[in-house]
C-alpha cells in the first residue's frame, strides 16, 4: 500500500494516480512552453515595429525528443543497446524518452551529478535481465516521475508525490538482487536532492 496524502492506495490505484499526475504535468509543461514561445514572439514583434534589432534575452524552450528508439536511433544522454530495446514495451520506451528529456533539462540547469544518477539508474533498469516486464515498466515509470520532479524548480516540486514514489522505488530495487546496489549507491544522494529522508533508513 502507498500513502498519498493520508489516503492508502493499492499498487494499481497508485500507478493510475501517478499516470494522472504525469499527464497533468505534461499538460502544464506544454502550456508553459506555449507562453514562453508567445513571449518570444511579442519581443520580436516589438523590435520589428520599432525598427531596431531584437537584442532582448529569449526564453529557452525545452524541445521533446521525438526519436523512435525502437528503430535504433539514439537518445541524447541515455545509452540503450538495440538488443535491450526489444525487451521494452511501448510504455517503457516512452518513459525512457521522457527521462532522457528530463536529464537534458538537469544538465542544462547545471545539475549534472543528479543527471548522471538518473542516467545510470535508467540504463541499469532497462538492461536488467532479472526483471519481469511489469517490474521493469513499474521501475521506469517511477524513475520517470522522479526525473520529472527533479527537473522542476525546487518550489514547484510536490513532496507529497515524491515521498511515496521514492519509497516504492527503493523497495522495488532492494527486492531485485542485481539492482539492490543502485539504491545503496544513489539512494542518499537522491533523497538529499529532494530534501527528504531515505525511506530505507527512516
Amino acid at each position: 500500500m502507498y500513502d498519498v496524502g493520508g489516503v492508502m492506495l493499492c499498487l494499481t490505484c497508485f500507478t493510475r494516480w501517478q499516470q494522472a499526475n504525469a499527464a497533468n504535468q505534461r499538460a502544464e509543461n506544454e502550456r508553459l512552453n506555449q507562453l514562453m514561445a508567445h513571449q518570444n514572439y511579442l519581443s520580436e514583434m516589438m523590435a520589428w515595429i520599432a525598427g531596431v534589432p531584437d537584442t532582448s534575452p529569449k526564453f529557452r524552450i525545452p524541445q521533446p525528443i521525438l526519436a523512435n528508439i525502437s528503430q535504433g536511433q539514439t537518445l541524447n544522454y541515455i545509452n540503450i543497446d538495440r538488443s535491450v530495446i526489444g525487451m521494452l514495451n511501448t510504455g517503457s520506451i516512452e518513459d525512457v524518452q521522457r527521462i532522457d528529456v528530463n536529464v537534458k533539462s538537469l544538465v542544462d540547469s547545471g545539475n549534472t551529478e543528479f543527471a548522471k544518477i538518473l542516467k545510470s539508474m535508467t540504463e541499469a533498469i532497462a538492461s536488467n535481465g532479472e526483471l519481469s516486464d511489469p517490474g521493469r515498466s513499474d521501475l521506469l515509470e517511477q524513475l520517470n516521475l522522479i526525473s520529472g520532479q527533479a527537473a522542476l524548480p525546487e518550489q514547484q516540486r510536490k513532496i507529497g508525490l515524491i515521498k511515496p514514489v521514492l519509497s516504492g522505488l527503493a523497495s522495488s530495487l532492494s527486492a531485485v538482487g542485481s539492482l539492490a546496489k543502485l539504491w545503496q549507491l544513489f539512494g542518499d544522494s537522491i533523497c538529499t536532492y529532494f530534501g527528504v529522508d531515505n525511506p530505507l533508513k527512516s
